[in-house]
């Protein structure tokens, strides 16, 4: 007879992910829906500089992520070791993570997975970041309609 695959650590560990999975999925739903009823809200209400302060904003915060991105990119590809161990020890204080080679969570989820998964989400992340700096751009360079000159509205 075999005993579970997972001993109470790895499966504390693995709540632990779920939670911060779940965590990040409700930051990303809060800044769409945030963001989508600002950008309402600005397009209703299309008073003075309202396009160019939603562009600035767009602009501002996607350079400003593809620029994080970068800066922890660097670190990640420079030195992925250490730059696992600090999220670890950021997100996952109680340190539940440590696990023995060979360990089945070590042999179920390798360093490589890990990797994977950190370039999978920071290239979402930039697209996504590309696309919100893209939008702001176009908004501040989008220009209004110049009026006709006071003879034309004369006539």
């Amino acid at each position: 007879m075999t005993g579970p695959l997972y001993d109470q650590a790895e499966i504390l560990h693995m709540k632990a992910v779920k939670e911060l999975i779940w965590l990040d999925y409700s930051l990303l739903l809060f800044a769409v829906i945030y963001s989508a009823v600002y950008s309402l809200v600005n397009v209703i209400w299309n008073k003075r500089n309202r396009r160019r302060d939603l562009g600035l904003g767009a602009a501002w915060g996607g350079g400003l992520t593809v620029g994080l991105l970068c800066f922890f990119s660097i670190f990640a590809f420079t030195d992925f070791n250490s730059f696992f161990i600090k999220f670890h020890k950021i997100f996952f204080p109680e340190g539940n993570w440590q696990f023995p080679p060979g360990d089945h969570m070590i042999t179920v989820f390798p360093d490589g997975f890990w990797s994977n998964v950190t370039t999978l989400v920071g290239l979402v992340t930039l697209v996504m970041a590309i696309i919100v700096l893209s939008v702001g751009l176009v908004l501040l360079h989008i220009k209004k309609g110049k009026p006709a000159p006071i003879q034309a509205r004369i006539k």
